[in-house]
Order: C-alpha cells, then structure tokens, then sequence
C-alpha cells in the first residue's frame, strides 16, 4: 500500500516507488515491476486510483471496528468460523487466515 500512496501523492520515479516494494518483490521482480510503473500518469486514473484508497481506507476501518481486540497471548481469530463450529473447522476456504495460522487448527 505504501507504493500506492506515494503515486496517490505524487511520487513518479520509478526506482522511488520500487524501493517501497517488499524486498521480496524487488528481488524476484525488481524489472517487471519498473517496466510496470513506466508509462503516462493519466489525471483520471490518478483520480480513480486516489478513489479506490479512500475505499479501501474506510472499508479497513470498519472491519477493525468489528474485530473484537487483539490480545496477544490468545491465537488469532479465524473470521470465516462461527465459534461452535470451531471444533471441526479444518482449513475452510472460507478461512481468511492462513491455516497454518489459523486457531481453530491448533484445537
């Protein structure tokens, strides 16, 4: 997302907004996504794109407004579970943690 910003904000350059790339990406990637970012700044997918952050931004909110908060000495929530299904969820796709990850695996 910070890559995101910064074309939001104005930042053009194309090794600026790779170094804002996972160091992963930028190992494994670092041409296809310079090639990616080359090309015109078109005012209207600025805008579009300035658009869709706001969304994402407010969406983000909401959804942490509905999580109960994190302690960190209890596993994480799985969301895609209702609480008594718990005991026999074993990597649900509806699962949006990973399963590895996922506190209805460790029971």
């Amino acid at each position: 997302m910070a890559m995101v910003r910064a074309i939001v904000a104005g930042e053009r350059p194309q090794q600026a907004l790779l170094e804002l790339c996972n160091a992963q990406i930028r190992r494994r990637k670092e041409l296809a996504v310079i090639e990616a970012l080359r090309g015109t700044w078109a005012d209207e997918h600025i805008f579009a794109l300035a658009q869709a952050l706001q969304s994402w931004d407010h969406y983000q909110k909401l959804i942490a407004d509905v999580l109960p908060p994190h302690d960190e000495t209890q596993p994480p929530l799985c969301l895609g579970v209702p609480s008594a299904a718990v005991s026999t969820h074993r990597r649900s796709p509806t699962c949006v943690r990973s399963w590895r990850r996922c506190a209805a695996d460790r029971i």
